[in-house]
């Protein structure tokens, strides 16, 4: 991931069962160790805003989608559920060909672990991108979402300038879905 700006080349980023976030050089320095949470970190990416700015993301077993800048400042957080939840994968991309980056979240409830929701990369504040059509998340739409599984990710497979969301289970165009 493009995390560190200026930081030549991509990052690593490592979320710790520890509740930390490291992040790793191109050629493995470490470059950050920053304390985030008091449980286990179980997914991490970095996206952009609309208007250029970076934003790592991570979360895990408190439920709790956590945006840093890249000098560790914190830029907010989202809570998908106020019950307590599990973040699976975070997948961040431009879902709509327009401005900043979205963010598509996978977590679990208990056993549940197929539900999803999308937000604003922008806004930070919980709310969703007009395109997502939902009002709430999704349950049970997408199979083997589960801990272990593949982690999906996003790109541009059919040029039309909007990320799809790709994983084991086939494919996903959020500004298509709903």
């Amino acid at each position: 991931a493009d995390a560190i700006p200026s930081s030549p080349g991509e990052e690593v980023l490592l979320p710790g069962t520890d509740g930390h976030l490291r992040i790793l050089s191109a050629n493995g320095q470490l470059l950050a160790d920053w304390p985030v949470s008091s449980g286990a970190l179980t997914c991490a990416a970095a996206g952009t805003n609309s208007t250029g700015e970076t934003r790592i993301l991570t979360g895990g077993v408190d439920g709790v989608l956590y945006a840093f800048e890249p000098n560790g400042t914190s830029a907010g957080t989202i809570s998908p559920l106020s019950a307590p939840s599990f973040l699976t994968h975070v997948v961040v991309g431009n879902f709509d060909g327009q401005g900043g980056d979205e963010i598509m979240l996978f977590f679990s409830i208990a056993s549940l672990n197929q539900m999803v929701d999308c937000f604003d990369l922008d806004a930070l504040d919980g709310s969703r991108p007009s395109f997502w059509n939902a009002t709430s998340f999704l349950q049970n739409n997408l199979l083997d979402l589960g801990y272990l599984r593949t982690s999906p990710f996003a790109y541009d497979m059919d040029g039309d300038g909007k990320d799809e969301v790709v994983g084991p289970w086939g494919i996903l165009r959020p500004e298509e879905a709903w």
